[in-house]
Order: structure tokens, then sequence, then C-alpha cells
């Protein structure tokens, strides 16, 4: 052979003659392959397998943005033109959301610990909406 025929290998098969690079694994070369070359192997194939999903990746943290933005942009045009309902809005999500999470997820200590604060935080409004503030009001 030749100085460009280092890395080849010629084999016989079946009757046929043939060229097999010297990388490739016959049925004759079978081995068991250590967990470093399987696990190799598999994320080649995954790597394969998700070729061209950047760009929808990217697709994807665009869209996100944009409507980051435009979001931020209405709450702040809400806020400016409608203040009293967007004060509603605000404090009864900020004071019920956490009661849908905590009833969805089971965290009846959490809730204890809001109800306690609702109750607190209810008895000092009242307290301060009376036409007459007394002297044991919380300041």
């Amino acid at each position: 052979m030749g100085d460009g025929d280092e890395n080849v290998v010629r084999v016989h098969h079946d009757g046929f003659g043939g060229v097999r690079l010297q990388h490739d694994i016959g049925p004759e070369v079978k081995r068991a392959l250590t967990e470093q070359e399987e696990w190799q192997i598999e994320h080649a194939k995954l790597h394969e397998k998700h070729r061209g999903h950047e760009q929808m990746h990217l697709e994807m943290m665009l869209i996100l943005i944009v409507t980051l933005v435009v979001a931020q942009v209405f709450l702040v045009q809400w806020k400016k033109r409608h203040f009293k309902s967007y004060q509603l809005c605000t404090l009864l999500g900020m004071w019920l959301i956490p009661v849908y999470v905590c009833l969805s997820r089971s965290w009846y200590r959490f809730l204890v610990t809001w109800l306690i604060y609702t109750i607190c935080s209810t008895w000092i409004w009242r307290k301060s909406t009376e036409d007459h503030i007394s002297g044991t009001t919380p300041r």
C-alpha cells in the first residue's frame, strides 16, 4: 500500500472485495463499550436529535422579552390613567394569590400565618379609619 493508504484496512466481505475505514466498527470487532463510551454515544444522539433547536430557543426568548416589555408598558399606563382600579387589583392580587398557592400546595402553616397577618392588618386598618382615632391605635 502507498503512503496515503495507511488509514485504510482492506477486508474481504462475503466474496466481495471491500474497503473499510480504520475507525469503523464491523460486526467482527464487537466488544463491550465502557460506561463513558455509552454516555458519549447517547450524548451524541441527543445532540443530533435536537440539532436546529437553537433558532426555536432564540425565538422563544425574543417572544418572552417582547411580552415582558409590553406588559410593563401596559401596567405603567394603567397605573397612570386608572390609579384606583390599579391599586385595588394589585391589593387583591397580592392578598389572594398566596392563598391560592397555599391551598394548591397544601402549605397550611403558611396559610395560618397569612390568616393571623390578615386579622392583625384588618384590626389596625379598622382602628385607623374610625372617625376619632383613639390613643390605643398602634402607630
